[in-house]
């Protein structure tokens, strides 16, 4: 399991950008650190929000972020249940 993919998801979550190539470079990540269960993900997220989400938005990715934990518990395929969060809170971060 690669670490450093925290690091790798936070940065492209900080850049502005199009939410669409955020995504992809988001989902390769992912893909390339061979995860596959996202516990330490949400974490950092929420420790980290300061860092790519300006102050009106936080409460949004907060519940987006305790929603794919919540969801994750019967989940298949956690992967897709992460990338969904992702799209959710690219969404709220372009407003």
């Amino acid at each position: 399991m690669e670490v450093g993919y925290l690091d790798k998801v936070l940065k492209v979550l900080s850049e502005q950008g199009s939410p669409v190539n955020q995504f992809r470079q988001i989902r390769q990540i992912i893909a390339d650190s061979k995860v596959r269960t996202f516990d330490d993900l949400y974490r950092y997220l929420y420790d980290n929000i300061e860092e790519f989400a300006r102050e009106g938005t936080q409460a949004a990715i907060i519940l987006e972020i305790a929603k794919a934990m919540r969801e994750d518990i019967n989940c298949v395929d956690k992967e897709i249940n992460v990338m969904t969060m992702i799209i959710e809170i690219l969404k709220i971060k372009q407003g």
